[in-house]
């Protein structure tokens, strides 16, 4: 039967009442601030000083996967959360951009025109554990370091002629600016008062904004760009055929190659990350189940056994149908970004 773009439209119009929720859900979720994986990959990366990059990041993977929350939500056929809460960003300390956005914005997170939510426990282990460890280590504060020394950009703070200069032009700016734009440029809510810890955040992103921009034509994010990942390979092999072919090519190197180091760890940081995933993929199926003996409706009983069951073949194993194949590259794409450390940025290719 033929469908006219004008039935399609009317059709898309007519959502079902599971998709309705859905998004209902999605656009009243509070913003959340999720430090599951920045907690493990501290602990990780503290735990192996010295060892190989690669290896270090698959260990902080493994740790992230057997560790952080698994959950189910109502209504979904698709599986796999990227952090413990519904709506939450992942936070990468390495990185650091992420690491200095919540620094800034700690203290008015819960003022801003879209709060966002942390509980004092977080918000005490990433003072006190989180941000001392990285501090200077980071990609951004590597990056910021050489930028610095090589002349690149100027410190914005410690010149004491610079500071009078640039606050006597926030002076200037602020006079010839209406105060609804400043409002809205500061983020203040309607009918909120402004604060002064919004002044004081306002002169340190001054400092933070030149460790990304070191002039009008260059802006230099702490992140490889965006990237497609080989997600048909997950489709057609799984995880775990992934991990075969890294095994078979780790027994036939050759340990007398001037890299054979860098090949070994790279192998076996492969079989670390991809049984890590078999292992999350895993603990949502068990989920699966242990929802499905408690539920009393027969379609909710249903969905979650349609969960285990595709779970149990896909995404460890190459995918036999559509649904096995959906699951498996949305298991790819959100373990990517729990290991990327960034949102958005891996696409499927095509």
């Amino acid at each position: 039967m033929d469908i006219t773009p004008g039935e399609t439209e009317e059709i898309v119009k007519q959502d079902s009442p599971r998709i309705k929720r859905l998004k209902e859900r999605l656009l009243t979720a509070p913003y959340e601030i999720c430090l599951e994986r920045a907690k493990h990959f501290t602990k990780v990366y503290k735990e192996t000083e010295g060892m190989n990059s690669a290896l270090r990041n698959a260990l902080a993977l493994k740790a992230t996967l057997e560790n952080q929350p698994v959950h189910i939500y109502e209504d979904e056929w698709i599986v796999g959360n990227k952090t413990d809460k519904f709506l939450s960003p992942v936070i990468a300390p390495e990185r650091g951009d992420s690491l200095r956005e919540l620094e800034l914005d700690l203290d008015i997170l819960s003022q801003k025109q879209k709060p966002f939510h942390m509980s004092p426990q977080d918000k005490k282990m990433f003072l006190e554990e989180i941000i001392p460890y990285w501090e200077g280590k980071s990609v951004r504060d590597r990056k910021a370091e050489y930028w610095l020394k090589s002349g690149i950009i100027e410190p914005v703070r410690g010149n004491p002629i610079r500071t009078v200069r640039q606050i006597a032009d926030i002076v200037k700016f602020a006079k010839h600016t209406d105060p609804a734009s400043l409002k809205l440029i500061a983020g203040i809510r309607e009918g909120q008062k402004s604060d002064p810890k919004r002044a004081l955040l306002a002169w340190k992103i001054r400092d933070e904004v030149s460790k990304n921009n070191p002039n009008m034509a260059v802006y230099c994010y702490d992140v490889q760009g965006h990237l497609h990942l080989g997600v048909d390979k997950v489709v057609n092999e799984g995880f775990e055929g992934i991990a075969e072919r890294a095994k078979k090519r780790l027994a036939q190197l050759d340990r007398g190659d001037s890299d054979f180091q860098e090949k070994e760890a790279f192998l076996k940081s492969v079989i670390i990350s991809m049984e890590a995933a078999c292992t999350y993929a895993e603990r949502t199926r068990k989920l699966a189940e242990e929802m499905a003996e408690k539920a009393k409706d027969p379609q909710e009983v249903e969905r979650l056994r349609g969960i285990a069951k595709s779970l149990s073949h896909a995404p460890a194993r190459g995918a036999r149908n559509f649904r096995e194949a959906v699951q498996s590259t949305w298991f790819a794409l959100l373990i990517g970004e729990i290991q990327y450390g960034m949102h958005d940025v891996l696409g499927i290719g095509r």
